[in-house]
């Protein structure tokens, strides 16, 4: 018989500072974290979904995503990241670093699957540019990609949280309406509650 573990779902809302002047029409879109199950409760492994949700009553249509993450590196530790194609398949996805891929990453390529774990990470989905974009839909949302995280010895709670940015790079949702807009909303976080040994 399979049994799941869950975590808290939180979402906090973040002052931002946006380059670029409010858009008419344009909804902001919002990055949430949800944990899934886990089936056999595996106590040292964790999957959060990213969603990208629209906070007006429409879909809302974007060309690409770059996540600022940060977490505790002394308890968690970033596994990798699953690439989704339902509903959207990104025409590519995968982390580079705070500091313009200067950091060794291991991975093939020029798709990197995994970061340093150093507790900071860039996360960036690009859509296709010839085809249909990526939807940020209101409710649900779309899931743009899961993350596996790891804890460590000893560790006992966890914040995963989406930072506005780091220097001039900053979390950014690109509208696929308007070039160069950046229609990002609520930042989220989630607190892994992890089990005691």
């Amino acid at each position: 018989m399979l049994t799941y573990c869950r975590a808290r779902l939180l979402a906090i809302s973040l002052p931002l500072l946006l380059l670029a002047a409010p858009v008419s029409g344009l909804a902001n879109v919002d990055l949430v974290f949800q944990s899934v199950p886990v089936a056999g409760c595996v106590p040292n492994e964790f999957v959060v979904e990213l969603y990208a949700v629209a906070d007006g009553g429409t879909a809302e249509s974007i060309s690409g995503i770059d996540v600022f993450l940060e977490w505790d590196p002394i308890a968690l530790k970033i596994l990798d990241n699953e690439q989704v194609t339902d509903p959207y398949n990104w025409f590519w996805d995968g982390f580079s670093s705070f500091d313009e891929l200067n950091v060794p990453m291991e991975g093939e390529g020029n798709h990197p699957r995994i970061p340093a774990n150093d507790g900071q990470a860039v996360y960036s989905a690009f859509g296709d540019p010839g085809g249909d974009p990526a939807y940020a839909t209101p409710g649900e949302g779309l899931l743009v990609t899961r993350f596996h995280f790891q804890k460590k010895q000893g560790a006992y709670s966890s914040l995963i949280t989406i930072i506005p940015g780091v220097g001039i790079r900053e979390t950014i949702v690109a509208s696929g309406e308007v070039p160069g807009v950046n229609i990002v909303g609520v930042l989220g976080f989630i607190d892994l509650p992890l089990p005691l040994e």
